[in-house]
């Protein structure tokens, strides 16, 4: 799975330098296995964006860093490019995020987290739960499922980092709320499609049937 997530980063012609930031020697290992530069961190943070925030802290070389989860074995060098893109315009955000259409089925799913935004596309919420209330119906009502890539500038980055963790990014569990908690303004890219995000047993099994569908060719 790492192999697949790595080698999909750098084939996106956006980034200059990946690295696997881990605290486990077994992932250590297994990314040195394929070639990759992997740096081991502390084994205190909560979540994945406070891990590449150490790693920036050390590595002052790059204006932009991006976290890119190792459970998202079909992730694209055109998803990450699209996750990078507003960071190529004349007014940058401090965090950039994607996002893809949600569907029917996935509106009351916990594991699915849903992203409403306001019209510029910068994030209002993210939940669990089902967003917004449908008190009336609203043909198209644009509410996302939110895929868990983010990008961010060192400097924002790096004052993430200082910020304790925030009492709807707990009861959510939901890392990105503690930005939003504290005023931050989160860029949302749409993409086309959903990807396979191994965070249950059940993904599991999907990504192994996928994967040996697409081996198969």
């Amino acid at each position: 799975m790492i192999q697949w997530v790595y080698e999909s980063a750098q084939a996106c012609p956006k980034i200059d330098h990946v690295i696997v930031a881990t605290d486990d020697e077994r992932i250590l290992s297994a990314a040195e296995n394929v070639g990759a530069q992997a740096m081991m961190t502390g084994t205190h943070h909560q979540t994945g964006t406070d891990r590449v925030g150490e790693i920036a802290d050390q590595l002052d070389d790059y204006d932009v860093y991006v976290n890119i989860q190792g459970d998202q074995p079909f992730i694209t060098p055109e998803i990450i490019n699209a996750l990078v893109e507003p960071f190529f315009e004349s007014q940058t955000p401090q965090m950039a995020t994607i996002a893809c259409p949600l569907s029917g089925g996935d509106f009351q799913n916990p594991n699915s987290v849903k992203v409403i935004c306001d019209l510029k596309m910068n994030a209002i919420y993210f939940s669990r739960s089902e967003i917004p209330f449908r008190r009336k119906t609203i043909e198209n009502l644009p509410v996302y499922h939110h895929l868990g890539l983010y990008a961010f500038s060192r400097d924002y980055l790096l004052q993430f980092q200082r910020f304790t963790p925030t009492p709807l990014e707990q009861s959510e569990q939901l890392e990105q709320l503690r930005a939003v908690e504290n005023g931050a303004k989160i860029r949302v890219s749409i993409v086309d499609q959903p990807i396979i995000e191994v965070n249950t047993p059940q993904d599991l099994v999907a990504a192994n049937a996928a994967m040996a569908k697409q081996l198969e060719h």
